[in-house]
């Protein structure tokens, strides 16, 4: 008796080792893929950076080399045009690469509408 209660011990310390490492190796799996993710925000943004510092630098030279008031207005709408360009880039980047997300795919939204049902009093009703 005494022997089948130390195999089942046994067996059930060993499903439950091979559980643990199993629920380990996930969690491994999926900080992984967070931090590849982080990793490819982190450098998007880093990117954006870039080329909005680019344009600025840019609309800085152009300004420095202005000659009339009409030409600064013409250089301003031109960087403010290109920093709208580039962050709708960025924007369309970033929901394109999301698109296969579960958590991130919004569908059309529609909200159930909650009718009142009529309940009879009568315990015998539908007998």
């Amino acid at each position: 008796m005494l022997a089948q209660h130390l195999v089942t011990i046994a067996i059930g310390g060993g499903f439950t080792y091979r559980m643990y490492t199993q629920h380990q190796a996930e969690q491994a799996a999926a900080q992984a893929q967070l931090e590849a993710a982080r990793a490819d925000a982190k450098r998007a943004q880093a990117e954006l950076e870039a080329r909005m510092a680019a344009i600025q630098k840019d609309m800085n030279d152009k300004l420095a080399t202005a000659k009339s008031e009409e030409e600064r207005a013409k250089i301003l709408a031109d960087a403010a045009k290109a920093r709208a360009q580039v962050q709708s880039q960025q924007t369309h980047a970033s929901r394109s690469s999301h698109a296969g997300s579960k958590s991130d795919s919004p569908t059309s939204t529609k909200v159930k509408t909650i009718t009142k049902h009529d309940i009879s009093d009568n315990p015998l009703d539908g007998l």
